[in-house]
């Protein structure tokens, strides 16, 4: 519910601040194109609270970032997109905007008052405030649109997409346009810019739009993200792109001008001719000339405004003046004075020179350098004041007085020497200032918004209003139906929302309703709103036509409004209903006297349940269904924060069931793989492995329980529920002795197991662990005992066998066909646990195969020829009739050489090997040597060769020859993963590579993210799934997200089209 606070008599007599002139405006969000943060409006110090409007907490887009990295050495990563933090509020003389990102609701109050004077609901979150132009009001949305309202009524004069088609998707919680407007808009000279769109795989669009009807004066493809505030000088248009550097393009036809060095970050002022833009991860901005090239200076800060001689630097300590001019000034002459010396030092080196011009020159040089010298000096005395003032999250600049906001409070310092002359207290931490005809507005991070004036007080008006009865009991059916208890319903036909409230109250699901009658939608929407649930909770859409523009599978829950209601059935048709409902665990209930509808599967959807795809090792998921065009499904959490630092390559993340299972730091995270809801956290403390490239998965899934490993117990997972089912001590297996779970899998109904010493796996992250785990001759977790049961009723049974023979390669075991393969010395050796290959070598290596009901030897023999020479890795990885042993090596020419051999499963006996270089001398400082196979049907992949899996024949994509090697567009630490014709690796950004594709369209970059170092893209569940693992990154890539990408269905539009 809304109110306006009534301010006591004693706060009147405790703060102050009011300005002279009440003509002036802030049109827009940092009052102005340039988004300087400056008003020449003066300040005198006498105002109070004059109101307060509460309105709902904003819901930011993205998640906090990771709390460290461990190669930067850099603690406190500072986030770069905090724009939608607040509600930015506009003004004039007579009234106040905002837009909100939780209710989807631009707001129009009264300035004197806060009273409501009318609303306008868009169709997704408006995170960024509005524009006021000629009495018009222009704001962008993430449903895709860019809106021009009457500012005075709030009727709609016109509405334009910038994307290709209306398309929704999950995005952090939120239906979304794919094509959302993330960036406030500028508006200069009857013409309106934005831009739409986060992936440039799926189309990133800028536009110019006149003000007058919306028709469009340029529209341009971008390959960025554009995120936060866009600015504009006369002729270039500035775009930040969240946590990347902005662009610059041309004003007049959209065409890229410019791309910006800098730290990352959607923050951005332009001040003349040059360029602030951040803050970086460690709170820094950049300032780059806008006309020239290079970089000018980097700074502490994370915010600044700029009052036309002044800059004023805002950093987690405190606030900085500095005396713009006089700085540029100094750093002129500094720049004239270095030039002229380099001259003279170049002059001086010709030959020919009688002592009397040597010695002139010289003398001259020591001249221009007290001249530097004496410039530098001035450069720093430009410091006019700093102040220490911790806390503080926004600043702007008015004529006599800089204003901050922070946590739970507003302050105004003085221009002269930052001394404190107005202060007032506020709910929140200030993240948003405006000043407009006397008026300093103030929106914190929970919604409320401060108004401070010397006006009177305005009392308190409370708006009741009696909820209407809901429908609690056909809620309730629906729930009990449902066979999640998160996710999204899809409610159809929408009446008036009653059973939309009732669900969201009822429920802990995210909730769609849609209608084709414009009334009902209005209606839902105000009842919805009464309750305090439109926006984050439920939002109501008009949709008509036969096919909603909804994503696939996005639905755990379809259901009819009107048909519960007993007041019309429903009308989804019922192959739209077959599109939208999750295919896993999806239920379809439309009228209570009908039967509801469960989804069974995706048939050719493949799983991903362990370290590599499966027992066998294959790196493939056999999912029939993927393929390389790709549409973006959805995108959200989890993000960095909970996440393991990228370079100490975390273990594969797991899907199967309908759930994706992401491995945070000690952390199991479970979302839903078709929309990315989080179902369920489970803190495993103590967990923890890293280094996987060496070490054995310690996770596994069968048949809808999840198998983890943690010390020295493996824990039975309800995956539906995240409940701990069962506890298995290895001391149950291999008693007597302190020994740790290494290898865990849960495969057909048995366990499998390996025990290893306390110290074998890698369990303290630090940079010294990265330094050296991405060179060459790393040490191998291994194993002193191998063991499997058949698991009955959560507890290991019958069929027991316990293996104690040499060391055992705990990265070489594989199972496959009742079969179970490992490499493992002669004769046992001591130590920790963690071997390299030089030393086992030492001991004899042989690749041994056991019945894997029994434990009883079938085969075995020596590691030796090329394979026996490996020092960086050994792999295994089977099919029904192929083993497949890799393994790699420095070879000639400081090169990594990999070695293959493909044996017998049944004999053991050699059908072929191979060698070949990675074709990158002196890579192997990042992890370039420890590739882990793929077999995708008859072809192996040992990156970068392919090989025909029966022959040894090596093999090319579809257009290439067969001494084709793998060269991927950009890092090749990670390790590939497949399905089908596909391969899913780093590059520089998530890829794709099509092996079935000519070479136009074979390599893919899928998102502007940061992949992992080891395994993260997953081509599982009909889908391609990619969870956060850019943790610890401090390098500019726009988003880091969890997300995942759709094969498109045949005929179904494109994303540029």
């Amino acid at each position: 519910m809304s109110f306006i606070r009534l301010v006591t008599p004693f706060a009147l007599a405790t703060a102050a601040c009011a300005v002279a002139d009440d003509s002036g405006a802030w049109p827009s969000h940092r009052a102005g194109m340039g988004r300087t943060g400056f008003s020449s409006q003066t300040l005198s110090f006498s105002a109070t609270e004059t109101w307060r409007r509460d309105l709902p907490a904003p819901s930011p887009a993205w998640t906090t970032p990771a709390r460290r990295s461990y190669w930067q050495q850099l603690e406190g990563i500072q986030p770069r997109v905090t724009g939608d933090w607040a509600n930015h509020a506009i003004a004039d003389a007579s009234r106040v905007w905002l837009g909100s990102s939780a209710d989807d609701t631009v707001r129009c109050l009264d300035a004197r008052t806060g009273e409501m004077r009318w609303s306008f609901v868009a169709d997704g979150p408006v995170r960024y405030a509005p524009v006021l132009a000629d009495g018009q009001l222009f704001f962008g949305s993430d449903d895709g649109f860019v809106y021009c309202l009457d500012a005075g009524t709030g009727r709609l004069a016109w509405r334009e997409r910038l994307g290709p088609r209306d398309w929704r998707i999950p995005g952090n919680g939120r239906m979304i346009s794919l094509w959302p407007v993330r960036t406030g808009l500028v508006v200069d000279a009857g013409v309106v810019y934005a831009a739409a769109g986060l992936y440039p795989s799926q189309g990133v669009h800028a536009a110019a739009l006149r003000v007058a009807d919306g028709t469009t004066v340029w529209r341009q493809t971008l390959n960025v993200s554009p995120q936060g505030d866009l600015l504009a000088s006369q002729t270039m248009l500035f775009v930040p792109t969240g946590r990347g550097n902005p662009v610059g393009l041309d004003r007049k036809t959209g065409r890229l001008a410019k791309s910006f060095g800098g730290a990352g970050g959607a923050f951005a002022v332009l001040v003349g001719d040059e360029l602030f833009s951040g803050t970086g991860n460690d709170g820094t901005l950049t300032a780059n000339p806008v006309a020239s090239p290079g970089r000018l200076a980097t700074f502490k800060g994370n915010a600044m405004a700029a009052s036309p001689r002044h800059s004023f630097l805002l950093d987690e300590n405190g606030v900085r003046a500095i005396d713009r001019l006089a700085y540029r000034r100094a750093g002129a002459e500094a720049k004239r004075a270095a030039q002229r010396i380099e001259s003279l030092k170049a002059e001086l080196k010709k030959s020919g020179l009688s002592p009397g011009q040597r010695a002139g020159l010289q003398s001259k040089l020591g001249q221009l350098g007290e001249t530097l010298d004496a410039a530098k000096r001035a450069g720093t005395a430009t410091e006019q004041w700093a102040i220490r003032a911790p806390g503080r999250r926004t600043i702007i600049a008015l004529a006599n007085c800089v204003v901050l906001g922070g946590d739970g409070l507003v302050e105004a310092r003085a221009l002269t020497d930052g001394a404190v002359r107005w202060s007032a207290r506020v709910d929140g931490t200030a993240r948003g200032l405006a000043f407009a005809a006397g008026r300093l507005l103030v929106s914190t991070d929970t919604g409320a918004l401060h108004c401070f004036t010397t006006a009177a007080v305005v009392k308190t008006v409370v708006k009741k209003t009696e909820p209407a009865r809901l429908p609690v009991d056909f809620a309730k059916r629906l729930a009990k139906s449902a066979r999640t208890a998160r996710g999204w319903a899809l409610v159809t036909d929408v009446v008036d929302g009653r059973l939309c409230a009732a669900l969201a109250e009822q429920t802990q699901w995210s909730i769609i309703g849609v209608s084709a009658d414009a009334g009902h939608v209005a209606a839902a929407r105000e009842r919805l709103a009464q309750r305090g649930l439109y926006g984050s909770r439920v939002t109501v859409h008009f949709a008509g036509g036969d096919t909603l523009p909804f994503t696939d599978y996005f639905a755990n829950l379809i259901t009819s409004e009107s048909a519960w209601l007993g007041q019309a059935p429903g009308r989804l048709a019922k192959r739209e209903l077959e599109r939208l409902l999750q295919p896993q665990n999806g239920v379809a209930w439309l009228a209570p006297d009908s039967a509801s509808r469960l989804a069974n599967g995706l048939s050719g959807a493949g799983e991903w349940t362990h370290q590599y795809g499966n027992p066998a090792n294959t790196s493939n998921s056999g999912d029939a269904l993927v393929h390389s065009d790709l549409v973006l499904q959805w995108f959200g959490g989890p993000g960095a924060a909970p996440m393991v630092d990228r370079h100490l390559r975390a273990p594969a993340p797991l899907a199967a069931g309908g759930r994706l299972i992401i491995p945070g730091e000690n952390l199991l995270i479970t979302v839903d793989a078709y929309n990315g809801t989080e179902l369920w956290r489970l803190p495993l403390p103590g967990s923890q492995r890293y280094s996987m490239p060496y070490d054995a998965g310690y996770m596994s899934l069968d048949e809808g329980r999840l198998f983890a490993a943690v010390a020295d117990e493996a824990r039975l997972i309800n995956l539906e529920t995240g409940a701990v089912e069962g506890i298995f001590p290895v001391s149950e297996f291999v008693p007597g002795s302190r020994r740790h779970w290494g290898h865990t899998v849960l495969a057909d109904g048995r366990v499998f197991g390996t025990a290893q010493h306390t110290t074998a796996s890698r369990t303290r992250p630090s940079r010294d662990l990265i330094s050296a785990d991405y060179n060459n001759n790393q040490a191998m977790v291994t194993g002193t005992h191998l063991f499997s049961a058949s698991l009955e009723r959560g507890r290991p049974g019958g069929g027991e066998w316990v293996y104690e023979g040499g060391t055992i390669l705990n990265p070489t075991i594989t199972i496959s066909d009742d079969r179970v393969y490992f490499i493992e010395t002669g004769k046992p050796l001591g130590g920790n646990g963690r071997h390299t290959l030089n030393e086992l070598r030492k001991a004899g290596l042989r690749i041994v195969c056991l019945d894997a009901k029994t434990g009883g030897r079938l085969w075995l023999r020596a590691v030796g020829g090329r394979l026996g020479q490996s020092r960086n890795i050994l792999f295994l990885a089977a099919t029904e009739t192929r083993l497949v042993a890799t393994g790699s090596r420095h070879g000639s020419g400081n090169d990594t050489e990999y070695l293959v051999q493909c044996l017998d499963t049944k004999t053991g006996r050699e059908l072929w090997a191979a060698s070949h270089y990675k074709g990158l001398p002196g890579a192997f400082t990042h992890g370039e040597q420890v590739h882990h196979p793929v077999i995708l049907g008859d072809r192996l992949i040992a990156e970068p060769a392919i090989y025909e899996l029966a022959t040894g024949k090596r093999l090319g994509p579809l257009d290439k020859p067969t001494d084709w090697n793998l060269k991927r567009p950009g890092h090749s630490c990670g390790t590939l993963t497949g399905a089908g014709d596909c391969l899913f690796f780093r590059a520089a950004n998530p890829t794709v590579l099509d092996l079935g594709k000519s070479a136009a369209g074979r390599f893919q970059a899928l998102a502007p993210t940061r992949p992992g170092c080891w395994i993260n893209i997953l081509p599982a569940q009909g889908l391609v799934l990619i969870p956060e693992a850019s943790s610890g990154c401090v390098c500019h890539f726009s988003l880091q997200t969890s997300m995942a990408f759709r094969p498109r269905r045949e005929g179904e539009q494109g994303n540029r089209e």
